[in-house]
């Protein structure tokens, strides 16, 4: 208990024992032992009419931002999601975000999250490899191949930072696809401007080996 609840305690049970005292006394008393006074005539207030020290239940302010439907809508746009800002959630419901930190930790159980790492290969990949493999051989063993080890990553890509975490209140019920890293990205959901280039750098090598031979590389 700090001196600020412990003084209210005090004066609560000297108020309750001295009832026979008047305002004045008991105010003069506690002043002397170093009450604030503004602290002081605010709970002898509340004593004379509510006979306690206790707030009443819904008698602070009303909420006019983060209204229940505002932290209801905040908690669903957070629970089990992935690549959500609280900045930008702060803005569209017109709040700062401390708030939206303060309601996420208050009024829910939603917490955040580092992505876990998703294995190079699940076991249906891993049975696949060794056929796919001998296709690719008996398909294609007199072509040559140039293999670039560059990694291309738009924006979105869960590797970004703040792309690499989740909130949820319950990892258990996470999905999968929110609960862990992406470890390459389909061609479909790429930038088109970013395969475009990929495909334009390609091109450019292969313009150079056709014209001064695999050295150029």
């Amino acid at each position: 208990m700090n001196k600020h609840d412990a003084l209210k305690e005090n004066l609560y049970n000297f108020y309750t024992a001295n009832k026979h005292l008047s305002r004045k006394e008991i105010f003069d008393r506690f002043i002397a032992i170093g009450a604030p006074e503004r602290s002081l005539n605010r709970w002898l207030c509340n004593l004379e009419q509510n006979k306690t020290l206790k707030g009443k239940k819904g008698s602070g302010r009303i909420a006019k931002k983060a209204t229940p439907k505002v932290i209801k809508a905040i908690k669903r746009k957070f629970n089990h999601r992935t690549g959500c800002s609280q900045r930008k959630t702060a803005s569209a419901f017109n709040l700062a975000v401390s708030h939206v930190n303060y309601i996420l930790k208050k009024y829910s159980d939603i917490r955040k999250y580092k992505k876990f790492k998703r294995p190079l290969m699940n076991d249906q990949q891993k049975a696949q490899l060794r056929p796919k493999c001998r296709k690719l051989l008996n398909k294609y063993r007199d072509y040559n191949f140039i293999i670039d080890d560059e990694s291309y990553f738009t924006l979105s890509h869960t590797t970004q930072p703040g792309n690499d975490i989740f909130y949820s209140n319950n990892i258990q019920k996470t999905p999968e696809s929110v609960l862990k890293r992406k470890i390459r990205i389909c061609l479909k959901e790429m930038d088109v401007n970013l395969v475009q280039s990929i495909a334009g750098s390609v091109q450019k090598r292969l313009d150079t080996v056709h014209r001064k031979g695999y050295d150029a590389l």
